[in-house]
């Protein structure tokens, strides 16, 4: 069974345990860690939990006014079973009931499971592109419907 939860202090070493990569712009201490539970308390980030298992983390930012950017990452052991697919789902059933409208979002081309995933949830791939780092990245768009 997938769910999706709010992420809490005793989640704290799970993170840096399982996804410090996650954290780009601070050094993923448990006391930065802790700072950030406590600043998605009222956003769109979430505990993705497999059998009562906690398996990684899905997030919805505001990147304009109804408009949010996806992002996810999921411990490698439980990738390619459909689990990134519906904790989006939820993740998506959440945001529309906060009138959301719009989810944008990027990935590697050589990430193939993540080119599924995005294919798979009916995202419309707007275009490839070249990011600053010089790696070659697929732009999707997906309206969410109401």
């Amino acid at each position: 069974m997938i769910e999706i939860k709010k992420f809490n202090m005793t989640d704290a070493k799970f993170i840096q345990k399982n996804l410090s990569e996650w954290f780009v712009k601070i050094e993923p201490t448990l006391s930065n860690i802790k700072q950030c539970i406590k600043k998605w308390k009222n956003s769109l980030v979430f505990c993705i939990v497999y059998n009562k298992i906690p398996v990684g983390i899905i997030s919805l930012g505001e990147r304009e006014e109804k408009t949010l950017v996806f992002g996810i990452r999921i411990i490698e052991e439980y990738r390619n079973k459909g689990i990134g697919t519906e904790a989006f789902k939820l993740a998506c059933s959440i945001a529309k009931e906060q009138g959301y409208k719009r989810v944008i979002s990027s990935c590697a081309k050589t990430n193939l499971a993540s080119k599924r995933m995005h294919e798979k949830l009916d995202f419309d791939l707007l275009k490839l592109e070249t990011n600053p780092a010089g790696y070659e990245m697929y732009r999707w768009a997906m309206d969410l419907e109401l």
